[in-house]
């Protein structure tokens, strides 16, 4: 089993599409990531929720992967997500992301099945793969929804090593990082709760918003980890409108990729069903956006 430790801040990728829509667009993605590790960062999620998985084919996601993996070259670890709706489908998407040099995994539970049929599905991608493991707790998605002893209880199977959790509850962020076994991390992956989970000792805080302030995400991360609070908070008074524009938006999706453009990266529209945000969306975001790179 690896002994990577993930660390810093961890963003969760766009994909880049042509004008389109109709393919990914490399170039572009490239762009991306090389804009990320220029600022920094301590790895990259491809093929999350922020970059559209769902609208991604099995074959566009290899695609993603393998070019992240080739564009990221080694400088910072990279860990695609391979959630998929059935069992066989996340173990496939597992072993291509090994085979294409992938650090890690980062895994999704099955929508909406017993807990039962949740451990079983963890059990066999992460049996299916020498790479680390991380659980993605978003039960908003799912449907399925973890407490302390669902996830000591998957933090036994071998190579289930790290956790990010998106359901937005500080009290269980804290509850899971104060009682992780030795040698299993855990990740705040709520935007409005970036600052208190790391504050709250979270390793990493795998971030859609750092596609488009990359370095103020790590300034941030940066200022906690050396207990300058004062510095931290200064950070993210200027990140939090923004932060809470973003999050509070009609499609997190769509204000991710339209802030990602207004800092100028080219990444295309979304697929549809996600549609752009309205002009008047745009001009908040414009000045939000200013704000946070002051």
């Amino acid at each position: 089993m690896s002994d990577l430790i993930l660390k810093g801040i961890l963003p969760a990728l766009v994909t880049p599409f042509t004008a389109d829509a109709e393919s990914v667009d490399e170039t572009a993605l490239r762009a991306v990531v090389a804009h990320v590790i220029d600022a920094g960062v301590g790895g990259v999620i491809p093929c999350g929720s922020t970059g559209q998985y769902g609208a991604l084919s099995a074959d566009e996601r290899r695609q993603v992967v393998e070019i992240v993996v080739d564009a990221a070259d080694g400088a910072v670890p990279v860990v695609p997500h391979t959630g998929a709706t059935t069992t066989k489908a996340a173990v496939a998407l597992t072993e291509q992301a090994q085979r294409a040099g992938a650090s890690a995994v980062m895994v999704t539970p099955p929508a909406h099945v017993s807990w039962d049929s949740v451990v079983a599905h963890f059990t066999a991608v992460a049996g299916s793969t020498d790479l680390p493991v991380m659980l993605y707790h978003i039960p908003e998605t799912t449907g399925v929804t973890f407490d302390e002893d669902n996830v000591a209880e998957l933090a036994e199977i071998p190579n289930v090593r790290y956790m990010k959790d998106s359901s937005g509850d500080i009290t269980f962020v804290t509850e899971l990082i104060e009682r992780a076994p030795e040698g299993f991390q855990v990740f705040n992956g709520a935007d409005s709760l970036t600052f208190a989970g790391l504050a709250a000792g979270a390793q990493a805080s795998v971030w859609g918003m750092a596609n488009f302030i990359p370095h103020q995400a790590v300034a941030l991360y940066d200022a906690i980890t050396a207990t300058d609070l004062v510095k931290a908070r200064e950070i993210w008074s200027k990140i939090w409108p923004v932060t809470r524009l973003v999050d509070t938006s009609d499609d997190y999706v769509a204000a991710v990729r339209a802030a990602t453009e207004i800092v100028g990266l080219q990444v295309g529209p979304a697929r549809l069903p996600v549609r752009p945000p309205s002009a008047e969306f745009l001009v908040e975001l414009t000045s939000a956006l200013a704000i946070a790179r002051s």
